[in-house]
């Protein structure tokens, strides 16, 4: 499905185009608040240290569907109606906000500038995402944590772990704004999924946007069993508790961890130890089993 692009000769007049910055000092920030779930809500920046709300003025599909691509939502369904999540709070930052359709980030568009505006609260923006390649992490102690799944199709299904690794992890760790990736586990290390295994041999380069950009099989196809579900351990995770008692692999920052005593060559000047591991080995920083365990030997 072909995302509209609008025309530029539309931008009303006076519009400033980058109102945001995001190799600036500050990058900018979004969310959607008082929904369901965090692809449907009121639309909410982050600026100055402050959140606040965008105003709905000139605001149409083509905006939402930034907001959506820039969350990892998918693409965006029509405008829900007025106050379809209830009023924001604190100020209103932006205004008139009138984005091509191509942009990466809502802070590419156009708008009348930080905290310009004539509006009033009840006017302020619903995003409604379709969610399609939304990503979530279910069967650890939280949402930072655990086993991924993915929508397509409105079904959530679960990632084969052929080829999964940090660089994957870190990718939906960002898209689910868990931070950096911990670690990056294999062997239904949170458990067995159920119904469908929708991607398989998944290839992140770690910069993408989302999973769904990421190279894999495609959609449905794969050689796998939920023994094999991938899972992440994102930096949001906190890690003060966590389920105990499951075995599985953990793939961590260089070195990986697998139940198991044994070795293996990741191809470079290290070799890394494969070490016992468990959840509960977790449950506190401290006690991190997947923190690099390299050799002492130099390069030759």
């Amino acid at each position: 499905m072909d995302q509209p692009v609008r025309d530029e000769a539309k931008r009303p007049t006076g519009a400033v185009r980058g109102f945001g910055s995001r190799g600036g000092d500050e990058e900018e920030e979004l969310r959607l608040v008082g929904g369901p779930s965090r692809c449907r809500g009121r639309l909410e920046v982050l600026h100055g240290g402050s959140w606040g709300s965008v105003c709905d003025d000139d605001w149409d599909v083509v905006d939402a569907n930034v907001v959506c691509r820039q969350l990892g939502c998918g693409l965006a369904l029509p405008v829900p109606r007025p106050l379809a999540f209830g009023q924001g709070r604190g100020p209103i930052l932006l205004d008139n906000v009138e984005c091509r359709g191509q942009e990466a980030a809502l802070s590419e568009c156009g708008s009348r500038g930080w905290g310009v505006h004539n509006c009033f609260h009840y006017e302020d923006v619903a995003v409604l995402c379709d969610g399609e390649g939304s990503v979530r992490l279910v069967g650890g102690a939280g949402p930072c944590q655990g086993r991924v799944e993915i929508l397509h199709g409105g079904l959530w299904g679960t990632v084969c772990d052929d080829d999964w690794g940090l660089p994957d992890a870190a990718v939906v760790c960002r898209q689910l704004g868990c931070g950096a990736a911990l670690a990056a586990t294999t062997n239904a290390f949170f458990g067995y999924g159920t119904g469908h295994i929708l991607l398989d041999n998944v290839h992140c380069e770690g910069g993408e946007p989302r999973l769904a950009a990421c190279l894999s099989l495609g959609w449905g196809v794969h050689n796998c069993g939920h023994h094999e579900d991938a899972g992440a351990l994102c930096a949001g995770a906190g890690l003060e508790a966590g389920p105990a008692g499951r075995r599985g692999a953990v793939r961590g920052a260089g070195p990986y961890s697998e139940a198991g005593d044994r070795k293996r060559d990741l191809g470079g000047d290290r070799d890394v130890e494969w070490l016992d591991v468990s959840l509960s080995s977790f449950k506190k920083a401290p006690k991190l089993v997947f923190v690099s365990q390299y050799d002492s030997r130099s390069a030759s």
